[in-house]
């Protein structure tokens, strides 16, 4: 259903050239890859060219079924330089000469990307939170129907869906190539890492610390793991984690290894690819984990698991069991401290850990050879 414009069924002979705006955060870029190659699928022929924050280039860059990635730096410049980089930035988008543009969120800035492209159809959701020349910016509309047990992709693959796109392939896929993989083995031996032993990867952050489990946790639970003669612990996380990551890293073994910061996206899901398994909060990590074929568990804090859980059978949530723990508050009472995940005990992780991987987690080894692809 249109709220602007009438059906769409598009032409493969008229679509050359498609721009599709992904302007979230990593996590949000991850579970729209079905949509990226939901377009390579269904026009073949065309270029698909993708926008993203510039923090999320590398999985694009990666992507087979993208042709081109545009990141969008939101670093602050001088006046002078930041209008030079405005109008080198709408030549380069208007030179694309775009037939088809879609915009994944129901903000203004990929609202804008939209209608400067110059496409003649551009395609967005309707939004009453945005001011009113947004919604004016796109020639078709579709709703915004929000539910709890919709996951996040399933909104994004619903924008395709309405405009006649099928969708082959809708949970997300991060393909890693046999040289990325390589140099993530590369990347492993260098910071003195078994490949013979199995590896796991801790990633204790979130990109808000509401979301997280506290961190005399996170080292205890680690401790455990690194118990284990044969078994290595990797400490996964941004660059402005590091601090914290070595935090945990001091009060554990020498087979904890704090990689907090050490990668950029793309070496750093050919590193996942090569766990046999990661925990982790409710952030991007566990959707990467997911989209490489790793087993994952994510602790959920207050939040949506219904809509932002990783996807797959291999991948599962732990979560304390209150009546409030899909509140979504920042907090509780809007404190920054969530009950539901301070009461969450490492017993209880470590049981869900032990469902997951049914006791197979200690058999499991680097496989070198292992084929390129997410390994499902």
């Amino acid at each position: 259903m249109w709220l602007k414009g009438s059906p769409l069924r598009l032409s493969t002979e008229r679509i050359k050239r498609i721009l599709l705006i992904q302007l979230g955060d990593i996590g949000d870029v991850v579970v729209s890859l079905p949509c990226v190659r939901a377009l390579k699928d269904n026009f073949p022929d065309a270029q698909v060219v993708v926008a993203v924050r510039a923090k999320a280039r590398e999985l694009i860059d990666i992507c087979p079924w993208a042709d081109e990635v545009i990141s969008i730096d939101q670093h602050r410049l001088r006046m002078t330089d930041a209008i030079r980089y405005q109008i080198a930035f709408f030549r380069r988008l208007r030179a694309f000469r775009f037939d088809l543009v879609l915009d994944l969120r129901a903000g203004t800035r990929g609202a804008v990307l939209a209608y400067l492209s110059g496409a003649a159809i551009r395609v967005g959701f309707y939004s009453t939170k945005e001011p009113l020349w947004r919604d004016w910016a796109f020639t078709h509309l579709k709703p915004f129907m929000p539910d709890p047990n919709r996951h996040q992709s399933v909104y994004y693959q619903s924008l395709l869906t309405e405009c006649g796109i099928n969708i082959l392939h809708p949970f997300p896929e991060i393909v890693v190539s046999e040289k990325l993989s390589q140099e993530a083995i590369q990347f492993l031996i260098r910071h003195k890492v078994d490949l013979d032993k199995p590896i796991v990867a801790v990633h204790p952050f979130a990109l808000w610390r509401y979301k997280e489990w506290p961190i005399e946790r996170t080292t205890q639970l680690v401790q455990f793991l690194s118990q284990e003669r044969d078994r290595t612990v990797l400490i996964l996380g941004a660059s402005s984690e590091r601090t914290r990551a070595q935090s945990i890293t001091d009060r554990c073994n020498r087979k904890v290894v704090n990689l907090a910061g050490q990668t950029g996206l793309g070496i750093l899901a050919a590193v996942v690819q090569k766990c046999a398994l990661l925990i982790g909060m409710d952030s991007a990590l566990g959707h990467i984990s997911a989209a490489v074929g790793t087993p994952a568990v994510t602790i959920f804090g207050p939040g949506k698991p219904g809509v932002w859980a990783p996807l797959g059978e291999r991948s599962r949530i732990v979560h304390r069991d209150l009546p409030c723990i899909y509140c979504g508050q920042k907090g509780c009472d809007g404190t920054g401290r969530s009950r539901c995940l301070e009461e969450l005990s490492v017993e209880q992780v470590l049981s869900a850990i032990a469902e997951h991987t049914d006791g197979s987690m200690a058999t499991i080894r680097v496989d070198r050879r292992r084929a390129p692809g997410a390994g499902r």
